[in-house]
C-alpha cells in the first residue's frame, strides 16, 4: 500500500495523452512536432498553439531557435566569451541580435507575395532574422531550395544535439550562432546549390567511368 502511495502522485503527474498515430503528429507554434494536440496541450510551453498537421518542415525548424530566442536572453546575456571571434563578447552579440529581431518584428514579419503558403512566410522570416546578422536573403520562392540545402547540412538537427550537450552559457550561444551561421548559409544563395550538386553528380560519374576505363 505504501507503494502505491508514492507512485500515485508521479503517475497522476505524468502526461495523460494515449499513444497517437503518425497521422496525429502536429507542428506547433514553436515549430516543434508534437505526436497529437494532446502532447502539444501537454508538454509544449504556455501559448503555443497547433499551426498545421503533420511534421514541421526543415525551414520552420531553421526558424524555431530564432523565433524563441528572446526568451532566452535573461540567462544569456551575462554570459561572456568570444565565440565569434570578435572584439565584442557572444553576449553582446546576441544582445543585438534580439533588438534587431525586436525593432523588425521578425517574429511575425510577412511577405504580401506568399498569401496562405506558410513556407513561404517561414522563408520570409529566415530572411528577417539573418539580415539582422548582416547576411543575405533570397527570393521567397527559394523556399524549396532553402529546404533542400538545410536537410543537406542538417542545420537544426546538428543545433539541438549541439545545444543539448552543453552546459554552460557560453556553449549555448556558440550553438546559436554555428546554426545561424548554417542556416543563413542556406537562405543566402540557394540557386547555386542544385547547380552544385548536379556538378558534383556528374564528376563523381566521370570518375567512375575513367576508373573502369582503367581497368
Amino acid at each position: 500500500m505504501w507503494i502505491v502511495l508514492v507512485l500515485l502522485p508521479v503517475a497522476l503527474a505524468a502526461c495523460p495523452c494515449p499513444p497517437a498515430p503518425a497521422s496525429s503528429k502536429v507542428c506547433a507554434s514553436d515549430f516543434q512536432t508534437y505526436a497529437s494536440r494532446c502532447h502539444l496541450a501537454c508538454d509544449a510551453a504556455p501559448g503555443v498553439s497547433a499551426v498545421h498537421p503533420g511534421e514541421c518542415s526543415p525551414l520552420e525548424r531553421a526558424v524555431s531557435p530564432f523565433l524563441y530566442a528572446s526568451l532566452l536572453a535573461g540567462s544569456l546575456r551575462s554570459a561572456r566569451g568570444s565565440a565569434r571571434g570578435s572584439t565584442r563578447t557572444a553576449a553582446e552579440d546576441y544582445e543585438k541580435l534580439q533588438q534587431c529581431y525586436s525593432k523588425n518584428a521578425c517574429d511575425t514579419v510577412t511577405c504580401s507575395a506568399c498569401r496562405s503558403d506558410v513556407s513561404c512566410h517561414t522563408k520570409c522570416q529566415l530572411n528577417c532574422y539573418c539580415g539582422c546578422d548582416n547576411a543575405p536573403g533570397s527570393s521567397v520562392d527559394k523556399a524549396d531550395l532553402v529546404t533542400t540545402c538545410l536537410l543537406h547540412r542538417a542545420c537544426a538537427s546538428v543545433h539541438a544535439s549541439c545545444w543539448d550537450a552543453c552546459s554552460t552559457d557560453d556553449c549555448r550561444l556558440s550553438c546559436f550562432f554555428d546554426n545561424l551561421k548554417c542556416s543563413c548559409e542556406c537562405n543566402a544563395a540557394p540557386a547555386l546549390r542544385p547547380v552544385a550538386l548536379g556538378l558534383g553528380v556528374a564528376l563523381a560519374a566521370l570518375a567512375r567511368a575513367f576508373t573502369a576505363a582503367r581497368w
